[in-house]
């Protein structure tokens, strides 16, 4: 059984965007860590956030890639 590369091309994009979207929402829940009382300063957590807001760019920026390389075959 043979598997176009389009179909191969639209999973990754969708497991991708799937993926994203669930971020999101973990991000937005986050919120609360706004506030400036001492017992929420969690330094670990906002690193585990900043890493967290890495990986979404760095996952973004595979999607981007993958359209350059479409564009250029």
């Amino acid at each position: 059984m043979h598997i176009n590369t389009l179909d191969k091309v639209n999973f990754k994009k969708k497991y991708y965007l799937a993926r994203l979207s669930k971020i999101f929402l973990i991000i937005q829940n986050f919120n609360v860590l706004r506030s400036e009382k001492k017992y929420l300063r969690n330094y670990f957590l906002w690193f585990a956030i900043l890493l967290l807001i890495d990986n979404i760019f760095i996952e973004l920026y595979k999607i981007y890639q993958d359209g350059l390389d479409k564009q250029i075959l």
